[in-house]
């Protein structure tokens, strides 16, 4: 979202509107189906279809979360390292930034039940919204640039890169419509024990999630399009965006952009390291009790997979 705003201002919004619109669409599909049938989408796909389709969107998504995890911190530790740095003058080693993060949503996941993980969450995700939403009122661009980047539209630039604006679209939809939320948003509905008499509050509950997903996605373009975009400055990854928001908007708009990658961070690394085990659940249709052994193990392994990738980076850090 950053790099589209960075390179073509606010004309590619309508990718995210149309996204999200397309998440809405599936996330209430998913979830009616559910409501009318007492199964989750796994259950489905092994009951009705072949016991072969669940096992591959377990490996499919396991697979997916672990490249996830390992790119997720990644951004985070090396997001934190740059803001350590610029803000107290210290030089800080990404590993160890990214071991501490890893850490204390390992820590999260020992001590909470599935409850608990659902409100540490919402707390995490609101710490997300409400900085890149303060972000967009800092660093906004005109609010007729945001009219237009309503209208479809393919846009060319000079700060582009080799593959241009369709790679960055292709990498916005992947980013937002994503397979393994609506599997899991099945499981959320049946544990929660909705049925059809629900139908209501699970569209309105769809609704505000790709709502809160289009405003904190479109605040994220804004805030590049607002200060690199109308600079003329491109960008490659997140570090970058640290480094130009200082000169350009200052201490404060660097740092709350900061707190919101990192929220954002951490809000995908707790379902990250959860997704598998509560797959496995859903498929064998088996309490979700996370505190057995096996499920600690199987996150703690997940979560020690960022551990690798980091040391592995570590002798290019230095």
């Amino acid at each position: 979202m950053a790099m589209a705003g960075a390179t073509y201002g606010m004309s590619l919004l309508w990718t995210i509107f149309l996204s999200c619109l397309v998440t809405y669409f599936l996330i209430l599909i998913y979830g009616r189906f559910t409501l009318l049938t007492n199964e989750t989408a796994l259950q489905a796909f092994r009951r009705h279809l072949h016991p072969a389709i669940g096992v591959f969107f377990i490996i499919a998504l396991g697979l997916n979360v672990a490249g996830s995890t390992m790119g997720v911190m990644g951004i985070v530790a090396d997001v934190s390292h740059e803001w350590i740095k610029l803000s107290f003058r210290v030089e800080l080693s990404p590993v160890y930034i990214a071991i501490f993060f890893v850490v204390f949503v390992y820590l999260i996941f020992l001590m909470g039940t599935n409850q608990f993980f659902q409100r540490s969450l919402a707390v995490i995700v609101a710490v997300m919204a409400g900085s890149f939403v303060l972000s967009f009122f800092i660093l906004m661009p005109s609010p007729w640039e945001i009219i237009k980047g309503m209208v479809p539209n393919i846009p060319r630039s000079s700060l582009a890169q080799e593959k241009g604006a369709f790679l960055v679209i292709a990498s916005m939809v992947g980013t937002t419509v994503f397979s393994g939320l609506f599997i899991l948003r099945t499981t959320q509905i049946k544990e929660a024990g909705w049925t059809e008499t629900d139908l209501v509050i699970q569209k309105r509950d769809a609704f505000c999630s790709a709502a809160l997903m289009f405003v904190i996605s479109c605040s994220i373009m804004a805030a590049a399009a607002g200060t690199l975009y109308n600079q003329g400055v491109g960008l490659t990854n997140a570090v970058q965006m640290i480094q130009l928001l200082e000169p350009i908007s200052g201490r404060f708009a660097m740092t709350i952009f900061t707190f919101g990658i990192v929220a954002a961070g951490v809000s995908s690394q707790l379902p990250n390291v959860l997704l598998l085990p509560w797959l496995i659940c859903d498929y064998f249709d088996v309490e979700r009790d996370m505190k057995r052994l096996r499920y600690r193990v199987m996150v703690a392994f997940i979560s020690s997979l960022v551990w690798w990738f980091r040391c592995s980076m570590l002798g290019q850090w230095l």
